[in-house]
């Protein structure tokens, strides 16, 4: 989500709200029945999920200001895994894999000025994700040549802000928040 704007006059007031949210899920299981194969090879990832806010807004006026409040949120889960009440024999491997790489960025810039003005901006990311291979409670492994159950995140957050500003009198603020949270889990049971 990209914003441009600005405003200019005796009194002006400008706000942009970009806002950029991805959310969902991507799995690849077994649940119920019986697995009698070879191999079980279950792979659950998703390509980089991206969320981008970007404003940029511009005021020039005798008395007035700008503000900035630019949001990206990325949410969801990736999961691999054995449901319960499943049974599983295997001559070979049995794999679960899961993946995921997130990437939100945000980015605010304002410039203000005027012989009174003032300039606000905001600017957070959020990264809540769930990454989890797991054969579940309930499941039986009746026999499997080797057994590899593996769970990673490669995700980042980056944000920036920038509030310029010049006047007789003048106010600036800036404020950036990034919270990445991924919830990471490998297990049998």
């Amino acid at each position: 989500s990209d914003v441009n704007g600005g405003g200019g006059g005796a009194v002006s007031i400008s706000e942009m709200k970009p806002l950029a949210t991805i959310s969902g899920a991507t799995d690849a299981y077994v649940v119920g029945g019986k697995v009698a194969a070879g191999s079980l090879d279950l792979r659950a990832h998703t390509v980089q999920r991206k969320a981008s806010a970007t404003a940029d807004v511009l005021s020039v006026s005798i008395g007035g200001g700008a503000g900035v409040d630019a949001n990206a949120t990325i949410t969801g889960e990736v999961k691999s895994y054995i449901g319960s009440n499943v049974t599983i024999d295997l001559g070979g491997a049995l794999n679960l894999t899961a993946t995921s790489t997130s990437n939100p960025t945000g980015t605010a810039d304002i410039g203000q000025g005027g012989a009174i003005s003032a300039g606000i901006m905001t600017s957070e990311v959020n990264l809540v994700t769930t990454t989890a291979a797991y054969i579940a409670d309930n499941a039986t492994l009746i026999k499997a040549g080797s057994v590899d159950i593996e769970a990673s995140d490669t995700s980042s957050a980056s944000i920036t802000g920038t509030v310029e500003g010049g006047g007789v009198g003048e106010g600036r603020s800036a404020k950036t928040i990034a919270t990445v949270n991924p919830t990471i889990t490998a297990c049998i049971g």
